[in-house]
């Protein structure tokens, strides 16, 4: 933990501390005298506006105003104290936060104080009075907050003050005509029409909820299917990434978003992009196993996992001492046709901030994401069989040649530069598949291949021409050097024992220089082969 980290626990708890003092303080005693109904209403609406918050946009409105303010205006500072706190304490069974709890309850208690104070001191003005309340209960609260970040990150979420404090004052908008129906109530029937006043609390809360709920889901929809187009159209997997964090964005409250694509080993999943408040420097494994973490099991198990609070199983969270630690997640593995092909990850620092919509609506997104991916795979693929040879892969093969020598004949004309290209020819290879067969003849030219890639340059390019013939391009190379390399690999095959072959083999030559052999692709392939031909007449009458 670290210095910060200590003194905002120790701030949290000051605050709690504050907060038991304010209470002895104003003698409100252990549990309440009067207005027992009351208090219970109260209590019960606001455990249920902490519980259920109404989300709104990338926030939440609670209602929970409505209940201990109405029980204020009714039995004063003691009993709103008990509706709230009780009710605080009810959420809090329901989603226990640790030392976080208690500095909720105590923010909110000591915001109640100092608001129920000035209420007071302004009761001869009602109208200005209430405003005053709702302004100091908000700003209390959003003040220890802010003084809370400061202590941990050196600055206030000066980002978040603003959207929060328009939601607490929607909040107090919503609930201004609920408090005025509890309060009514009340005083008409007593307890009873406080027990008549929860029920519009809660269609209200329930069509508010109701009413966001279908508004997100079309909204989110038409995101997944402009992303999904995109998707679909894009040629590239930067492009697919970078749509896919602009729709999570959009449609999710995120923190931190991580792409994973399966790397070459099939046993392992690659980061290969990252949205965190630490860029590229976040504290993410850069590969991921099987069973390594919860990522590594929903990788194995290609199963979706929505995680309301990583803290809860922190024995299968990979990184607990992130300094953004994801309390919420939703693991989404991109499967196409049963192969998991990558996986994205998104958190949040708040728990529970994911549901099944939301989880649902990744895997949309993640199962489109994974059809493109394995399509640009699969063209990828290709092009590269249509460029290699089907006996030797790690070799280009004829037609690649081409294409390649033409361009470097071009780069020589316009630079002024000699290359020089090249055919060698197997000596006797027949021989070896008529009496070893072909299986010992393929395994000769991968030998022949290797010997021949040791002595070139890293930029020169061999091919296979067909059967047991190859072509070479030199790029940038002089006569002299071009003899030194052809002269030095016909040596080293001489002299190289190819396993399975009782006798000697080796190889004929015949290069052309650009431009002193000519100028054109044709017209150097066909001296090339010419010399190559002359060689390999020469070699037979000397050596065979």
């Amino acid at each position: 933990m670290t210095m910060k980290q200590r003194m905002a626990d120790v701030y949290l708890w000051a605050v709690v501390g504050l907060a038991i003092l304010g209470w002895l303080i104003l003698r409100l005693g252990f549990y309440p005298k009067t207005h027992v109904v009351t208090i219970l209403i109260g209590m019960a609406m606001v455990a249920v506006s902490d519980i259920w918050p109404l989300k709104i946009s990338r926030g939440s409105i609670a209602l929970s105003t409505a209940g201990y303010f109405s029980v204020f205006m009714i039995g004063g500072l003691p009993a709103a104290s008990y509706a709230l706190l009780g009710g605080l304490i009810i959420s809090t069974l329901a989603r226990p936060r640790g030392a976080k709890s208690l500095f909720n309850m105590a923010q909110f208690i000591l915001s109640l104080f100092g608001a129920a104070l000035l209420y007071d001191a302004m009761s001869t003005h009602l109208w200005l009075a209430l405003v005053a309340f709702a302004v100091v209960s908000i700003g209390i609260n959003h003040l220890l907050v802010n003084v809370y970040y400061v202590i941990l990150e050196g600055t206030p979420a000066l980002v978040d003050v603003v959207p929060s404090l328009l939601l607490d004052g929607l909040a107090w908008v919503i609930s201004a005509p609920l408090i005025a129906i509890f309060v009514l109530l009340d005083r008409a029937y007593h307890w009873q029409g406080a027990i008549l006043a929860f029920f519009p609390f809660l269609f209200v809360t329930w069509l508010l909820a109701s009413a966001y709920q279908t508004r997100r889901a079309h909204q989110n929809t038409m995101v997944a299917a402009r992303t999904s187009t995109g998707i679909a159209l894009a040629g590239d997997r930067p492009t697919i990434y970078q749509l896919i964090e602009r729709a999570l964005r959009d449609i999710m409250d995120v923190t931190a978003i991580v792409i994973y694509a399966m790397g070459p080993n099939p046993r392992e999943l690659v980061r290969e992009w990252t949205f965190h408040p630490l860029g590229e420097n976040a504290p993410y494994d850069s590969t991921v196993y099987p069973h390594q973490g919860i990522t590594g099991w929903v990788m194995e198990t290609q199963t979706p996992e929505l995680v309301p609070d990583s803290f809860r199983i922190s024995d299968r969270w990979v990184n607990p001492g992130d300094a953004y630690p994801l309390r919420s997640a939703l693991m989404l593995p991109m499967v196409t046709e049963g192969q998991l092909v990558g996986m994205v990850v998104v958190g949040n620092v708040r728990p529970n901030v994911y549901d099944n919509f939301d989880l649902r609506l990744g895997m949309i997104i993640a199962g489109q994401a994974a059809i493109a991916l394995r399509k640009i795979d699969l063209d990828h693929e290709t092009t590269r069989l249509g460029r290699v040879d089907p006996l030797i892969p790690e070799l280009f093969n004829y037609r690649h040649f081409r294409n390649a020598l033409q361009s470097e004949l071009d780069y020589a004309k316009m630079y002024q530069r000699q290359c020089a290209v090249a055919f060698l020819d197997m000596d006797r290879f027949k021989l070896v598949n008529d009496q070893y067969g072909h299986l010992i003849g393929d395994e000769v030219l991968r030998q022949l291949v290797a010997v021949v890639r040791k002595e070139i340059r890293s930029h020169d390019l061999l091919a296979r021409y067909g059967g047991d013939e190859f072509v070479l391009l030199l790029s940038d190379i002089d006569v002299q050097s071009v003899k030194q390399v052809l002269d030095r690999i016909q040596d080293r095959i001489e002299q190289h024992q190819f396993a399975g072959v009782e006798f000697p083999l080796g190889v004929s030559v015949g290069w052309a220089l650009y431009p002193e052999d000519g100028e054109t692709l044709e017209h150097l392939l066909n001296v090339a082969d010419q010399h190559m031909y002359r060689n390999k007449e020469l070699r037979r009458k000397i050596h065979y």
